[in-house]
């Protein structure tokens, strides 16, 4: 947390470096191979699929998270954009926006109940994906 403009540009260049270049090259590298699946497998055998985590700040920016929050946004961008240009090749692209901090003592927002949310994304049938999914407490 930092006090409004207090984030130096470098500061802002590394959060986007390690949240936005780092999934482009993880994609990169994933979309030929998630692609090759999909044309040579079973519908019910195979569900090639890039799943990421993110939180609400592209939705509801925080001041003195504006690093996190502008790469968050940035984020989401590159997810929905990977996701419009490979649902149609067969490939589950999804975000997981997690609405808080995860604790065990959540009811919702705990490791547990998250990670079966994101398996059941995972496990949707092909032609069944829906890019966005939020998991908020209570929800």
């Amino acid at each position: 947390m930092a006090p409004f403009f207090e984030d130096t540009t470098d500061e802002i260049a590394y959060d986007f470096a390690i949240t936005n270049l780092a999934l482009y090259e993880v994609a990169k590298w994933a979309m030929p191979k998630l692609i090759s699946l999909a044309e040579s497998a079973d519908d019910q055998e195979a569900r090639p699929s890039l799943i990421v985590t993110n939180s609400l700040l592209p939705q509801y920016p925080i001041p003195a998270l504006f690093s996190l929050s502008l790469t968050k946004a940035a984020q989401r961008n590159l997810v929905q954009s990977l996701g419009m240009e490979y649902a149609g090749k067969g490939i589950n692209v999804a975000l997981v926006s997690i609405g808080g901090r995860v604790d065990e003592a959540m009811n919702t927002l705990n490791p547990k109940t998250i990670a079966e949310r994101i398996w059941a994304i995972y496990r949707r049938q092909r032609g069944d994906f829906r890019w966005d999914t939020e998991i908020m407490e209570g929800i």
